[in-house]
């Protein structure tokens, strides 16, 4: 077979719409181009063509599937949240002062206190950072900043 004739076979695979195989030709091979020459470029691995039809899966390739949050676990990844954003770092310490002042039995075991901290936070924040409690506190504590109004509500879901 000539060198021609096996150009003009790998060609022939690229038509996917057969009342226009010279654009689908044309489209394939300009695709082909650009994905070798980014390969070249960011890989080093050489890619040689690109996936036909029967190769492609419609399924995640990872197997991955969607999960709902809901209750519990929503909570925990919006307290997280919380918990890695710079602006609630004093809001935390007051928390803590809170609940040591409001439950002086147990103001030492530092377990007791985070556990509560964990479950009592996001609505104490969130009531902190409301428009009707700054609305009565002192113009002081109407500097809070929105990026604290914002994530102290909980996001819907």
């Amino acid at each position: 077979m000539y060198p021609f004739e096996r150009y003009m076979m790998v060609c022939k695979g690229y038509v996917r719409n057969r009342a226009r195989p010279e654009g689908c030709m044309a489209e394939n091979y300009i695709a082909e181009e650009a994905v070798e020459f980014l390969a070249e470029l960011l890989l080093e691995d050489k890619t040689t063509r690109i996936p036909y039809a029967r190769d492609i899966v419609d399924s995640p390739a990872s197997g991955a599937h969607v999960v709902s949050v809901y209750g519990n676990l929503f909570d925990q990844a919006h307290l997280c949240v919380l918990q890695n954003t710079n602006e609630f770092r004093s809001y935390f310490d007051e928390h803590l002062e809170f609940l040591k002042q409001n439950f002086p039995r147990f103001r030492n075991d530092q377990k007791w206190l985070t556990d509560k901290q964990n479950n009592t936070f996001a609505d104490w924040v969130k009531q902190k950072a409301s428009s009707k409690v700054v609305d009565q506190m002192s113009e002081s504590a109407a500097n809070i900043p929105k990026i604290v109004r914002w994530l102290s509500d909980k996001p819907s879901n």
